[in-house]
């Protein structure tokens, strides 16, 4: 399990526990709230899957 890993699996305990705080290297990371927590951990699973994130381009149209 490389270091990303291993930050997403404390990240996913900690949010799960309802900490806020979780403990990277020397240094403790807290979180705003449970939403900003969420949105790290989905940021890095999708790093870690490989995927950007990806510009939608919105097309409108009057209907003619």
């Amino acid at each position: 399990m490389n270091e990303k890993q291993e930050y997403l699996a404390r990240l996913e305990k900690a949010y799960y526990s309802g900490a806020l705080k979780v403990r990277e290297d020397n240094q403790w990371i807290e979180f705003q709230s449970a939403k900003d927590m969420r949105i790290a951990i989905s940021d890095l699973k999708r790093e870690l899957a490989g995927n950007n994130p990806r510009r939608r381009k919105i097309i409108s149209s009057n209907g003619y």
